[in-house]
């Protein structure tokens, strides 16, 4: 196999992945606000998220002066994970003293039963001790992923992903805040997604169907080069 044929094949393989890891969660990086996605939280667009446990709002940064935002946070504080800049948008939610409201959620349809998807979302401390302890739910009494601790250290992302395989043709994803002290307990999300993973099968038999297309393209540039 020469190195033009084996470029083709790379791409087709590349093309199969990425049809079947179409991103399926709605505003998943917050850049279209306050939409698409449900909270049990109170939406502080007005009041801020500085003083009430149990409030969000999706902002650049959570840091400010209260009610708008946060004090007590290290100035300047700090960006989205999409980002990085002022331009960049995150769900910052000041964490509730009930552990059975939603933080967040979002319905899912669209799904394949029997295949394998990726949950994944980026998690941040805007506050200081007790940290958030946040529990995946997905369906209702379905699958649940619990003790996703938010770091230690404010301003600083990191990233959380779950493996699920579908059992219906739609779910709901929810995010809950099992920590319940009212001080404390702050947490910012960015970029969630949920992506299909692949078969290795999959992805070589999808190669394979393509491969004729793809060596008639090999064919047909090499004759261009040699000409």
């Amino acid at each position: 196999m020469n190195k033009l044929t084996l470029w083709v094949l790379t791409g087709i393989s590349a093309l199969v992945v990425n049809q079947a890891s179409a991103i399926l969660i709605v505003n998943g990086d917050f850049q279209a606000g306050d939409n698409g996605f449900g909270s049990d939280y109170i939406s502080s667009s007005t009041q801020g998220i500085g003083t009430d446990a149990g409030t969000y709002d999706v902002v650049n940064n959570p840091y400010g002066s209260a009610p708008p935002q946060n004090p007590y946070i290290p100035s300047p504080g700090y960006y989205d994970h999409t980002y990085g800049n002022a331009n960049g948008l995150m769900l910052a939610v000041n964490g509730a003293t009930d552990p059975n409201l939603r933080a967040w959620y979002e319905i899912v349809g669209g799904l394949t039963i029997g295949q394998k998807y990726d949950f994944s979302f980026w998690l941040s401390n805007w506050s200081y001790d007790p940290v958030a302890n946040l529990q995946l739910n997905i369906g209702i009494g379905g699958f649940q992923q619990g003790g996703i601790l938010a770091p230690e250290t404010p301003n600083k992302w990191v990233n959380e992903n779950v493996l699920w395989t579908a059992t219906s043709t739609s779910a709901q994803f929810a995010i809950y805040d099992l920590q319940t002290a009212a001080g404390g307990n702050d947490f910012a999300l960015d970029d969630i997604s949920l992506t299909a993973v692949p078969e290795t099968s999959t992805v070589f038999a999808g190669a394979m169907m393509l491969l004729p297309f793809g060596v008639s393209a090999a064919r047909i540039m090499r004759r261009k080069v040699l000409a």
